[in-house]
């Protein structure tokens, strides 16, 4: 496990949760409010580019399938290290193999497109 790598991956999990649910399972404005407008559409949206690159980075996981099954587990779902890999089916070391060929191809990811 690459330690920068997983700490970019677990801002990265807490970013698209939220992205995906507007932070409270709502979204963040109602379609009758953007017509009318009533001032919050000065506000600038929420961007993290440290995250998005990281997105970025995970999609590019899918030409490797386990890998960025992995990821998803790991850090998108709950649970323990054995729960996830059962979900896997794999075993845990080798899910454990597997999370960090995948730090490896995101950090190489992230820095050749930095």
């Amino acid at each position: 496990m690459i330690l920068h790598i997983n700490d970019l991956l677990n801002r990265w999990a807490l970013w698209s949760t939220r992205r995906a649910s507007s932070g409270m399972g709502y979204p963040r404005q109602v379609i009758y409010t953007r017509l009318v407008g009533n001032g919050a559409a000065a506000r600038m949206p929420d961007i993290d580019e440290e995250s998005w690159a990281v997105e970025q980075s995970v999609q590019s996981l899918k030409h490797h399938r386990n890998l960025y099954e992995v990821v998803v587990e790991i850090y998108l779902t709950g649970g323990t290290s054995e729960q996830k890999a059962k979900a896997l089916h794999c075993h845990r070391d080798t899910m454990y193999v597997r999370l960090h060929q995948s730090h490896i191809i995101v950090m190489n990811w992230l820095n050749e497109n930095a």
